[in-house]
């Protein structure tokens, strides 16, 4: 009988079981042979991911393409903003070698692994659902992701000979409400071209790969083939309850990915600590929700949907201020935690008081609707 089950064998699967390991518990994961493949927007570290790892891991930058240059593009002049921010704050992997290399860690610290395609809960007294967007527990525990709390994304991966680089496209529909963005992730030696919108799934996959194959062209001069795409779904932070009984869900089979650039792994690897640190204390799951909602990463998931509305409306705008070297440095800080939102926040009133002025109005219109 093990303590813990963990379903999955992505990175928040492997994550939990080696922190429970660490602190000595009997712990098998039930999953599938990592099968992801390519996926290089899947494959993007922010620093908070490459720290929470190296937490407890070594050896995490052996895998790892640390970009080089980082740009923002103009949906509709295609115009760039080129900039650096210091180093290694953010990384590419291949995500079949780094979920590989995320098991073969947990198993190095004494962790049960098996391959099945039977996610049975038996023969432990709790068990972690970890096993992706498409987790029937999770939906049985949380209920259905809706179509509005999904990113529908497709990517193209084309040969690459450049040093690794990262690019993204502000709101390339346009749409006000739903307008994502679009990436270009670049290793040494594949490039990942693809987009992503709040969107429902089978109605725009097609406008979706149409609009990568313009952009594609059109900004970077690569000839992108139908052949070349791929797809998947990223559940967006929603969702009402993590817990029933002995059997919690975490990651994307909890629904848990970053509202505003759709970063997965690292509200993978937090939902996992805050788990393992919640059962620490209460020696069961009875008060993960409570504490997944009271915690610092997850509060911020609120705010940072609620400016991902303000930029897909006012993207424009957003690019302008994007121009200006304190902005950019202030978001990179944000997302990382390396400067408080409210330094952030406190930059764009004093230079950008339109802006600022325009963001309160709308805060104080919508306010309570945040959540």
């Amino acid at each position: 009988m093990y303590d813990f089950k963990i379903i999955g064998s992505g990175p928040s699967a492997s994550y939990s079981a080696a922190k429970l390991a660490k602190l000595g518990y009997d712990v098998q994961i039930v999953g599938l042979k990592p099968h992801l493949g390519e996926k290089l927007c899947g494959g993007g570290l922010t620093l908070k991911s490459i720290t929470k790892i190296k937490e407890i891991h070594t050896g995490l930058d052996e895998i790892v393409d640390y970009i080089k240059k980082f740009e923002i593009v103009n949906p509709k002049t295609y115009e760039k903003i080129e900039f650096n921010w210091g180093l290694k704050w953010l990384g590419l992997v291949k995500r079949k070698e780094f979920d590989q290399w995320l098991i073969d860690k947990a198993i190095e610290l004494g962790v049960d692994y098996i391959e099945s395609k039977v996610k049975y809960l038996s023969g432990a007294n709790f068990y972690i659902v970890a096993d992706g967007a498409n987790s029937e527990i999770g939906k049985k525990i949380h209920g259905p992701i809706p179509n509005h709390h999904i990113v529908v994304a497709t990517e193209a991966y084309i040969p690459n000979n450049f040093e690794p680089f990262a690019s993204v496209v502000l709101n390339p529909t346009f749409d006000p409400d739903n307008g994502g963005y679009s990436w270009l992730f670049a290793r040494h030696d594949r490039v990942g071209i693809g987009t992503g919108v709040v969107r429902t799934y089978d109605k725009y996959i097609n406008y979706y790969r149409n609009l990568i194959t313009k952009i594609a062209k059109d900004v970077y001069n690569y000839e992108v083939k139908p052949s070349d795409f791929r797809n998947w779904i990223i559940p967006i932070y929603d969702y009402r309850e993590a817990v029933k009984d002995n059997i919690a869900c975490i990651g994307d089979a909890l629904g848990v990915a970053d509202p505003i650039y759709a970063e997965g792994i690292s509200a993978g690897l937090y939902s996992a600590d805050i788990l393992v640190k919640s059962f620490q204390e209460n020696n069961n799951f009875s008060q993960f929700t409570r504490d997944l909602n009271n915690h610092e990463y997850f509060q911020q998931m609120y705010w940072m949907s609620f400016l991902q509305k303000q930029a897909n409306s006012n993207y424009e705008l957003a690019f302008n201020l994007l121009k200006q070297k304190g902005v950019v440095d202030g978001f990179i800080k944000f997302i990382n935690w390396q400067q408080l939102p409210q330094d952030f926040v406190k930059w764009v009133q004093i230079h950008y008081p339109l802006y600022a002025f325009r963001l309160a109005y709308n805060v104080w219109k919508n306010k309570g609707k945040e959540k």
